[in-house]
């Protein structure tokens, strides 16, 4: 949700107006029902119309970042090393934020920053990861979806919390170290840390959460960023809609973020049609060739003097045009390099008289394309133009600002580096018009709390939680190989590493197949909808399989294993582990696992199952209010109480 600062919301709007476009004329941002600080419509706009959008050079990234090329560095020096590696993925957004927030004035992102940058006061009940709550709180998420998902642990951020303090410790000759990884590092480890430097690390959390409730997938060059604007729309939960008995999750936000250009993008570079690829590609055959050479002559190592120095000779030819083709990429990359240097200067030399000339030019250019294939819709991008046009009508305008805007204006136009939200669904009256983004149509409410600080309540419970019956699975398979004879236990354990194996994949392929042929096509999807909802049916590994899902009824991998654990060896070993034809062994998955002909165990298996469940429902440990805070108190009693009433519906429907 936008936890953007009220009294700093000005700062972030003036900043994007030279930054990015946002549809003023359309777009207002003021006080929500829902959250904190909300975007509202105010003017005509229509679906499919890009509302907002901003050059991906302004987003803030690891890569746009003042401190990439030392993360970069550090992660080569530490390549043989098994901790994280600080300048990818959110690990390198999270640091990289922290850096730019110490920079002050100096980063490029400064009215950004301050609009979101968590306050220390009152630390302890701010928003930090929950593997940093106090353990009195963590307890009671014990037997949650949290805790058995492993959230609790806070291992991992201790970690690249150290790792993050010897970066900026090796690099402070070259950058200030950020109050919040200035520590003695020398003698402190995962397991001290926390008595020693108690702040700092919550401090460091609030970073941490910071960062993670508010990035943006965006491509394969920059990976994850904050993107300024974007994280103004509040989020909006999604409905349950029953088809056919089955439950199918369906989103109500109004506007969708998306980058286009996305696998298309150079992952060295950034851009879309570059030559990295050409050149990667000669430089790994360079390489193949030159492994190939070596093995050969390692194995001609007893050869006379002659072949020797005829070996030589074509090594030296080889090393003569590795040298050669080095010299022609170095020309290329100085190429582009004079290039941009004569950009930079041609930037340097523009006057007013230079803007408007090119901004008539650009006019007139427009006027007669009338086949203009922009991504920006008509309406949004006459509001654009005017926009700028109308601030460049004012003789006071400094010509900086106005090369500013121009800039602006030819980065906009660029559709594969730039970040665009479009509103995909007119927004309810009810709501005061308020637009509404998704973090995750199919996020249950654990992963909700450790991304985004926030879950959906009781009783408007999120559709997408299931209760894990993990623990329960592998306690009774323990129990049950226990009491068999060593034969039958090797039996069983030939049934189960065959399933993980084989058939744990083929079992998600059916129910996946299923659920697309008899719900979702039944329903008014997009195809990426489509993807998460179908993929949220697939459990990470078959330990995971055993679970509830929200309508209380077990999940088909559930009962797969459980059919297959009763299934008599004989059949399994005639039907199933020895059966060379994929197709016949897909069919007789389906049928003796998945959707069983002749399912004479079913009543055992329900009984099984309800013994699970009510192991899981006896486990949760009651609220003692004085030892926890509101806030906290709140999210774990609504995750409680929403993992028990799953929990329920599967004891009622089991014993029908």
């Amino acid at each position: 949700m936008s936890n953007s600062k009220v009294g700093q919301v000005q700062r972030i709007l003036s900043w994007l107006e030279y930054n990015a476009f946002w549809n003023s004329k359309v777009l207002e941002v003021k006080q929500s029902k829902v959250a904190g600080l909300g975007v509202f419509l105010k003017g005509s706009v229509q679906p499919g119309d890009v509302i907002f959008r901003i050059p991906k050079d302004n987003i803030l990234s690891a890569k746009n970042g003042l401190i990439y090329n030392m993360l970069r560095d550090y992660d080569v020096s530490n390549v043989d090393n098994e901790r994280v590696s600080i300048s990818q993925g959110m690990f390198g957004l999270i640091i990289t934020f922290i850096y730019e927030t110490a920079s002050g004035q100096d980063s490029p992102w400064y009215d950004y920053i301050k609009s979101i940058e968590p306050e220390a006061d009152q630390i302890d009940q701010s928003d930090i990861p929950i593997c940093l709550w106090p353990e009195k709180e963590k307890r009671f998420l014990d037997n949650t979806e949290c805790g058995i998902s492993g959230m609790l642990d806070n291992a991992e951020l201790i970690e690249y919390y150290l790792e993050c303090v010897r970066f900026a410790q090796r690099n402070r000759e070259l950058v200030r170290v950020p109050d919040v990884l200035d520590i003695d590092s020398k003698h402190v480890n995962t397991k001290t840390i926390l008595d020693q430097y108690k702040t700092k690390v919550l401090r460091f959390g609030q970073y941490v959460q910071a960062v993670i409730s508010r990035a943006f997938n965006i491509d394969d060059y920059h990976e994850i960023a904050l993107v300024p604007g974007a994280d103004l729309f509040n989020s909006v939960a999604p409905s349950q809609v029953l088809v056919d008995g089955d439950s199918i999750v369906k989103g109500n936000e109004n506007i969708r973020f998306i980058c286009e250009g996305d696998g298309k993008i150079c992952e060295i570079c950034g851009q879309i049609g570059c030559d990295h690829e050409e050149i990667l590609s000669d430089v790994e055959e360079i390489e193949a060739y030159s492994e190939v050479s070596e093995d050969q002559g390692n194995s001609d190592e007893d050869n006379d003097g002659e072949e020797s120095q005829h070996e030589d000779s074509d090594v030296s030819s080889q090393n003569d045009e590795e040298s050669s083709t080095d010299k022609e990429d170095e020309e290329i990359l100085t190429d582009e390099n004079d290039n941009k240097s004569d950009d930079e200067d041609l930037l340097s030399e523009i006057d007013m008289e230079y803007i408007e000339k090119m901004e008539r030019e650009i006019k007139e250019e427009e006027m007669n394309d009338s086949d203009d294939d922009s991504a920006i819709g008509d309406n949004t991008k006459y509001d654009l133009e005017s926009s700028i046009s109308d601030k460049d009508s004012h003789e006071q305008r400094k010509a900086p600002e106005k090369a500013a805007l121009y800039d602006l204006s030819n980065s906009l136009e660029d559709t594969s580096q730039c970040c665009d939200i479009i509103l995909v669904n007119l927004p309810n009256r009810e709501d005061s018009l308020e637009l509404f983004n998704t973090y995750g149509n199919f996020l249950p409410n654990c992963y909700l709390l450790q991304k985004y600080g926030y879950i959906n309540t009781y009783p408007n419970p999120n559709p997408n939680d299931k209760c894990t019956l993990q623990r329960q699975l592998s306690s009774y398979l323990k129990h049950f190989k226990k009491n068999l004879s060593s034969v039958k236990q090797k039996q069983m354990e030939h049934k189960l590493e065959w399933y993980e194996d084989i058939a744990f994949d083929i079992v998600n392929e059916i129910v996946m197949n299923h659920t697309a042929s008899m719900i979702v096509d039944k329903v008014d999807l997009d195809d990426d909808d489509k993807e998460d909802f179908l993929q949220s049916a697939v459990p990470e590994s078959w330990k995971l399989s055993a679970t509830i899902g929200y309508n209380g009824i077990p999940s088909k991998q559930t009962y797969a294993i459980l059919r297959l654990v009763h299934l008599p060896y004989k059949i399994f070993n005639l039907k199933l582990a020895n059966v060379k034809s994929e197709k016949t062994l897909n069919k007789r998955i389906r049928e003796l696992l998945v959707f069983s002909t002749n399912d004479s165990d079913l009543s055992k298996i329900n009984t099984i199952i309800k013994s699970w469940v009510q192991e899981r429902l006896s486990l949760y440990k009651g609220l003692p209010r004085e030892e926890l805070s509101s806030s906290r108190l709140k999210i774990i009693h609504h995750l409680i109480t929403s993992e028990s009433a799953i929990l329920n519906r599967a004891i009622a429907k089991l014993d029908t």
